[in-house]
């Protein structure tokens, strides 16, 4: 069970990188775009991982993109808490107005489905790209499944950024350990980087 919905970690920062819970309740079978040429693939009822990043000083912008959804359909429920979130760390001092959303990304085409929900937001905030690393160490998880190579990950070359949780119990009651432990990791990257240059 996932008790944190929200999760935060480092400085307070507009630019980041992230982990989207996501939940599905029923089998769909969903086109990603144009992703393999349109072609239609089977998700069964589970848990998912959606890895992202947003730098540049949008992440915000990104995170309530991906809790929105377009036409006017009723945004995820967790977008009031992490808005809420957002303005007790000090990004935010009142509720910001969302853009409506027009499908564009792979990813928009799950998050807007309505069998499909937001159960958790993990934030890395940081000017560090580290989407790519956090990718590649949870698809090799052993309870981790990749649906497609490429899927949600254009950008990172052999990289799944959409992938199936086996065992979301074993993710949620390590997690902070390890979303912990590998934030550590990269941070120290950096500034071993920024030390040397």
């Amino acid at each position: 069970m996932i008790k944190n919905k929200i999760q935060f970690f480092g400085e307070p920062n507009t630019s980041g990188s992230y982990i989207l819970i996501i939940k599905l309740s029923e089998e769909i079978e969903i086109k990603f775009g144009r992703f393999k040429k349109g072609k239609p693939f089977l998700l069964k009822p589970g848990n998912y991982f959606y890895i992202g990043s947003a730098l540049r000083k949008t992440l915000p912008s990104r995170l309530f993109r991906h809790t929105n959804r377009s036409n006017g359909k009723p945004a995820h429920s967790i977008q009031i808490e992490l808005i809420q979130g957002l303005i007790e760390v000090g990004i935010y001092s009142k509720f910001p107005k969302i853009k409506a959303k027009k499908l564009h990304w792979h990813i928009d085409y799950l998050l807007d489905n309505p069998n499909i929900s937001v159960s958790q937001i993990n934030i890395f905030f940081g000017d560090l790209n580290i989407e790519g690393k956090i990718g590649n160490y949870i698809q090799n998880l052993s309870v981790v499944e990749v649906i497609s190579k490429g899927l949600g990950a254009s950008d990172h070359s052999g990289n799944s950024h959409l992938l199936k949780i086996l065992d979301v119990n074993w993710f949620v009651s390590n997690e902070g350990k390890n979303l912990d432990r590998i934030f550590s990791k990269y941070k120290k990257q950096k500034k071993t980087v920024s030390s040397s240059g």
